[in-house]
């Protein structure tokens, strides 16, 4: 029997049928392609476009799933754009066991399918985004079929990150050097907690909650944005540090990270803005750092694209957590990101 591609237009239905493909069994291993972290982007881009679909692209043969594509169709304005995590369109997830020929048979059927998909809803603009986590630097197949199948051009884009593997835990050399007395005076003042599959609760979600509606003034994301990121702690999926006021049990700062088996991504925090002269945002990321190691990861993703040009942010607070966050990272990983030339 042939490989056979099919769309799936339900979250969940993939979901059920990806319980066939283990996550530790496939070749790609960015948090940025698992597909919990798309249905998030999905739920909290719900709110800002007309009309989102799931797409999800399929490969099976003899009932087994031997690949997938997380996708999404969004409509705005009466134009359609096809995407995986709302900034790019994912690198498909195959199976380990794949010869080198029947990968590039998958990846080649999912680049002709998307070309017939770009055609049906006159799609001209698109971004795919090549898997950076491998072990050499050759070509892969699926950048291989996009050059072939596309017009499209390659345009390198850089992330940071905290290899736990070459930082050498507990040591803080790797951190900017005007944050480790920031770190060691922090300890002594607040109260830590790590929500996990074992540990979260309602009431610590809550204070996170209202502390990030405090911090930001205003209600900016859905309340089902929350409950799914909340699911995801329960399913160890992801993890949060809160810092406590020891004598009031306020919570002062709080971070939430996303995770898959080996690479955390740090999605969202909040922190007393009353507070800003004193060593919270610093506690938080090295207490979440350790807890990444122990929980063996290898690495948090901080910044997935580096701005290097002022007028590239939009606020001025943008520029200060991208500096803030590149103090704790000691590498850069590049991203290539193929976009069509004209």
């Amino acid at each position: 029997m042939e490989y056979q591609v099919r769309i799936v237009s339900s979250d969940k239905e993939l979901l059920m049928l990806l319980s066939q493909l283990k996550f530790e069994e496939a070749t790609n291993c960015s948090v940025f392609n698992k597909f919990e972290y798309c249905i998030y982007q999905k739920i909290y881009n719900l709110a800002i476009s007309d009309a989102i679909e799931a797409s999800h692209l399929v490969i099976s043969k003899d009932k087994n799933i031997f690949a997938f594509l997380p996708l999404y169709s969004v409509k705005n304005k009466g134009i359609y754009e096809f995407t995986s995590n709302f900034t790019f369109i994912c690198e498909p997830t195959c199976r380990k066991d794949l010869s080198l020929s029947q990968e590039r048979h998958l990846m080649k059927t999912f680049a002709n399918k998307l070309s017939v998909l770009f055609d049906q809803y006159d799609v001209k603009k698109f971004n795919f985004e090549i898997n950076s986590y491998r072990s050499n630097n050759i070509i892969c197949e699926w950048h291989k079929c996009l050059l072939e199948r596309f017009d499209i051009a390659s345009n390198t884009q850089y992330a940071a990150i905290t290899n736990l593997e070459n930082a050498k835990l507990p040591s803080k050399k790797f951190i900017r050097k005007s944050y480790r007395s920031l770190i060691n005076s922090g300890l002594k003042i607040w109260k830590s907690f790590v929500a996990d599959e074992k540990t979260i609760n309602k009431e610590f979600w809550d204070k996170f909650i209202e502390l990030h509606f405090q911090s930001a003034g205003r209600k900016t994301r859905s309340e089902e944005t929350w409950n799914y990121q909340f699911e995801l702690i329960k399913k160890n999926l992801a993890f949060s540090v809160g810092l406590f006021d020891p004598f009031s049990g306020t919570m002062v700062g709080c971070a939430f990270y996303q995770h898959n088996h080996s690479q955390a991504y740090y999605m969202v925090g909040a922190y007393d803005r009353s507070l800003f002269d004193k060593p919270i945002g610093h506690v938080v990321q090295w207490i979440a750092l350790n807890y990444a190691l122990k929980k063996g990861l290898t690495e948090i993703c901080y910044l997935n694209e580096i701005k290097f040009n002022v007028s590239e942010f939009f606020t001025e607070k943008e520029q200060r957590i991208q500096f803030f966050k590149l103090g704790f990272c000691n590498e850069v990983k590049n991203i290539v990101r193929l976009q069509p030339k004209n």
